[in-house]
């Protein structure tokens, strides 16, 4: 498994156009929202006619493969 690193943004023609938000085990929800804000931020200046996410959801704090600290309030 492959989680790509933050200064990963594509190449060539591409540059610029894939962010990668590699999470620290232990992440809560305060970093892992700060991310999730920000790509909607960029999302949104961009303004793209499609959007591919990679996005895993196994964020959960008792997910027996988890390394992050998502609560179910959050």
């Amino acid at each position: 498994f492959f989680l790509g690193h933050a200064d990963e943004r594509g190449a060539g023609a591409g540059e610029g156009f894939n962010i990668n938000y590699p999470m620290p085990f232990g992440t809560d929800w305060d970093a892992w929202n700060a991310s999730l804000e920000d790509a909607c931020a960029r999302l949104t200046a961009y303004a793209p006619d499609v959007v591919i996410v990679s996005l895993g959801v196994d964020t959960f704090e008792k997910d027996p493969i988890s390394q992050l600290k998502l609560k179910t309030s959050d």
